[in-house]
């Protein structure tokens, strides 16, 4: 802490030292603050594009050192310059020999790296962060598969963004290879209506992009907002699955999801927002403090914008006890219906396994039929409903039982 302590110190130091000076010229000196501060941020960006993290850490100790040489009175402190020469020089020399920096043992690319034959075949790294592509024979990843799919997922390999956040790209050149997606809750929507044109946010791995072609979705627009992803899905990764970015009727967009909403008049007949954190960080509440400008209420708002008449959004999030996540997509999903003038205990649906909960928010009203299918969706594969426009409490907590139903009972439209 106390290391911490000695550059804040110093640089408020040089902050006051600069509000002594005379009035007329305090404004000179805040525009160098800002001009030097705006330079420095954008130079550590592009830096990010070009450096590995641990020699992004030396340069900035150089660029500090180089600093304090130049503001030095060379003349009347020759030992001082010495020194801080001598630093820059030690400086430098950490460039060849500093360690990779440690990544938390709690992580999941520590864990994946430390079973048997697991290996790291692409690596990058970028101003979106860390990205590493690791293949190993027990590697089996499917989350939020339901208990009733007996099978094994097709071949896949790992491609974790920032030590935690997984996203499998599986090996399936046939259409029906992504048939085992279909026992998990972000399927529902397809059980509703014909997949047309599908927006995917967050492309990852292309599973969900998968899922949609699947059922015959015509046009698939997939969001993915790291360029570093896009690369290696259509690089190193093309043939063990990647190939699915370059789908003929795939088209993927490097772009945050607001802002494309914002520049686009497109309308889609589905909208899948899936789960975008690991699972084991959601679960312990490591996210808690992070904001996500997806899961606001304009957002969603906006989402349902671009929904086709009967268009449905489907916001996926990890199941936790007792629910949070869930609880909030759903409410959250209520408030941009209202704000639209739409009727919630109509246009809402949500459901659960043991590892996902699924929001299902339509611009029109559910129909009788359309609950026949969601319950019968859920039947098939163990899920427990959660909210449905006529729902019984009798049909909640029936598969993965809770200590108490809490879903239907905390959720107020």
């Amino acid at each position: 802490e106390f290391a911490l302590l000695v550059p804040f110190l110093f640089g408020a130091c040089a902050i006051g030292i600069a509000v002594m000076d005379p009035p007329e010229r305090i404004a000179g000196h805040y525009a160098a603050n800002l001009v030097g501060s705006g330079t420095g941020g954008a130079l550590v960006v592009a830096l990010m594009w070009v450096l590995r993290t641990e020699q992004l850490f030396v340069a900035l100790t150089v660029a500090a050192l180089l600093s304090a040489a130049l503001a030095l009175p060379w003349r009347q402190s020759g030992r001082s310059a010495l020194a801080v020469a001598a630093a820059t020089g030690l400086a430098l020399a950490a460039w060849f020999v500093s360690p990779p920096p440690a990544i938390s043992e709690y992580k999941m690319l520590p864990l994946v790296l430390a079973m048997p034959g697991t290996r790291t075949l692409h690596r990058a790294e970028g101003p979106l962060g860390r990205l590493d592509v690791v293949a190993g024979p027990a590697l089996h990843y499917a989350p939020g598969l339901s208990l009733q799919y007996t099978e094994l997922p097709p071949p896949h390999v790992l491609l974790i963004q920032d030590g935690d956040g997984v996203s499998a790209v599986y090996d399936c050149p046939k259409r029906e290879d992504w048939a085992f997606l279909d026992f998990t809750t972000k399927a529902a929507p397809y059980r509703l209506r014909p997949p047309g044109k599908v927006l995917v946010i967050g492309a990852g791995g292309g599973s969900d992009i998968g899922l949609a072609l699947h059922h015959g979705a015509a046009q698939v627009t997939a969001l993915e907002v790291n360029p570093d992803v896009i690369s290696a899905m259509t690089g190193p990764l093309a043939a063990r699955g990647g190939a699915i970015y370059r789908a003929s009727n795939v088209r993927v967009v490097e772009a945050e999801a607001r802002g494309f909403l914002a520049a686009s008049r497109e309308v889609f007949d589905l909208i899948q927002l899936p789960e975008i954190e690991a699972f084991g960080a959601s679960g312990a509440g490591l996210y808690a403090t992070q904001e996500s400008y997806l899961y606001t209420v304009e957002s969603f708002a906006a989402m349902l914008d671009h929904l086709a008449p009967g268009g449905i959004l489907c916001v996926t999030r990890w199941a936790q006890t007792p629910p949070r996540d869930g609880l909030k997509a759903f409410d959250t999903a209520a408030a941009a219906i209202r704000s639209r003038g739409g009727k919630t205990e109509r246009q809402l649906a949500m459901l659960r396994s043991w590892a996902t909960v699924s929001v299902l928010a339509s611009n029109e009203s559910l129909s009788e039929e359309d609950c026949r299918r969601l319950r019968s969706f859920c039947e098939a594969r163990s899920f427990d409903v959660c909210f449905l426009p006529d729902m019984r409490a009798a049909e909640e907590n029936r598969y993965h039982v809770l200590d108490r139903p809490y879903y239907l009972s905390l959720i107020h439209i």
